[in-house]
């Protein structure tokens, strides 16, 4: 009855992501859909089409809703950066540091950062009431510029799908006399 009644599916967005096979009454994806293009950042992305039906013509709306999967992984827009401090800053003392970037939403977005070891600082990351994650660099002891003038440390920022994906960073910590 559907190839009778030229059963077909219409998009308001003009791409026809789906069809219908008619003989079995199934919908058909056409080609892989890009959630992020689609939707960018918002949490729910419908998508809203619908479906028509001739002899007598009917008209039906259908929403799909396009789940994100983990595509994506952290991005830093630098790949390394220099960061200049000078040796008398009081251990306590906190730099802020470039946030990464996942188009990823929900579960699969950017969920936290690492830091690697070393002697002389550690990682704090702050969340913000709008969901922003960002990471800032904590002084844990005295710094010697004739000891180490320089301390390079690789920022790392990891996503919460399942496999995780990560992006990473090199933060080049250049201790100055003053």
């Amino acid at each position: 009855e559907l190839i009778n009644r030229k059963l077909r599916i219409a998009s308001e967005s003009g791409k026809s992501y789906f069809n219908v096979d008619l003989a079995k009454g199934e919908l058909i994806v056409n080609e892989r859909i890009d959630r992020e293009k689609l939707c960018g950042q918002r949490a729910a992305c419908i998508l809203p089409l619908q479906i028509v039906i001739e002899n007598p013509l009917q008209l039906h709306r259908l929403e799909i809703e396009i789940q994100d999967i983990n595509d994506n992984a952290p991005h830093f827009n630098l790949q390394d950066s220099l960061l200049k401090i000078a040796e008398s800053i009081p251990v306590g003392a906190r730099f802020p540091l470039e946030s990464a970037s996942d188009p990823d939403v929900g579960s699969n977005s950017l969920h936290t950062y690492n830091l690697n070891k070393n002697e002389c600082f550690r990682l704090n990351v702050k969340t913000f009431e709008d969901g922003r994650i960002v990471p800032e660099l904590i002084a844990e002891k005295a710094l010697d510029r004739e000891k180490q003038p320089v301390h390079q440390l690789i920022l790392t920022a990891l996503d919460g799908g399942k496999p995780v994906k990560s992006g990473t960073t090199i933060i080049n910590v250049q201790v100055r006399s003053e």
